[in-house]
């Protein structure tokens, strides 16, 4: 994933606003399957804010908060569920390229 807003930006004045913006347009690309609890995939995920935990030189943690519906083929019926989800995601990213990359689940 890749902060094109705040690689413009670089530090200070507005660099949360462009990692908010950054991350709204990239949120597909978010690990949420890992919050999947029912066997379904997220669908219509939006980002609802974000916290700068750290910046650092090197790198800025963030919490992401993104709510999403977790849907699904129920299994006889032939209808899909939906069950909605309101989840924290910690990020690290990295400053010198500004990217962010998600670790394998297991």
């Amino acid at each position: 994933m890749k902060f094109a807003r705040a690689l413009a930006i670089g530090a200070g004045e507005g660099l949360a606003d462009a990692l908010f913006s950054d991350l709204a347009e990239q949120v597909d690309k978010l690990p949420l399957e890992r919050f999947c609890t029912k066997g379904g995939w997220p669908l219509n995920a939006k980002i609802s804010t974000i916290a700068i935990l750290e910046d650092r030189p090197q790198k800025i943690v963030l919490m992401v908060y993104v709510g999403f519906t977790e849907t699904g083929a129920a299994c006889c019926s032939g209808d899909n569920f939906e069950h909605e989800h309101f989840e924290e995601l910690s990020l690290e990213i990295d400053k010198t390229g500004w990217t962010c990359d998600f670790p394998a689940t297991a």
